[in-house]
């Protein structure tokens, strides 16, 4: 996400589920967000699809860093379908309180292009040769391996 300036984990609940820290900066005079997310991740081998939901929590373990507003209520959603070796169909939905006192105006002036912003940093940051290599060596490129050859034993 655009203008993340701290993410730490908190808690490795299992393979699907952790506990996040997520602070966010925002141009002055409003003050810096943050926010303690329970991330979720389904993979759907037989649709090929990945899914991600990410929702705020209460967590006393994490108090709100001291010079932010603790946003209470912030989630998002990603929908990140295999298409092909080459193509790969993502949708992504956000939506947020930041909490505190902000006139609307301004609200929507710091989200409207979170989102598309967002996407344009995921897609910058999968050229990155440290990224590729994270990947190559992942256990997800190993179940991406197995199911692709599957894939391709099943259409012969």
């Amino acid at each position: 996400m655009p203008d993340c300036i701290e993410l730490q984990p908190v808690e490795s609940i299992d393979d699907n589920n952790l506990v996040l820290y997520y602070r966010h900066h925002t141009p002055w005079p409003v003050r810096t967000r943050d926010a303690v997310l329970h991330v979720n991740t389904v993979l759907d081998t037989v649709n090929k699809t990945l899914f991600i939901q990410s929702n705020s929590i209460e967590d006393d373990r994490f108090p709100a860093h001291k010079n932010a507003v603790r946003m209470t209520e912030m989630a998002a959603k990603w929908k990140i379908q295999y298409i092909d070796e080459n193509h790969t169909r993502i949708i992504y939905q956000f939506r947020s309180d930041p909490g505190g006192l902000i006139p609307e105006s301004q609200i929507g002036r710091f989200t409207q292009h979170l989102p598309a912003k967002t996407l344009m940093g995921l897609s910058n940051m999968i050229t990155l040769s440290r990224y590729i290599e994270m990947a190559k060596t992942s256990e997800e490129c190993r179940i991406v391996d197995k199911f692709s050859t599957n894939l391709k034993n099943h259409n012969r």
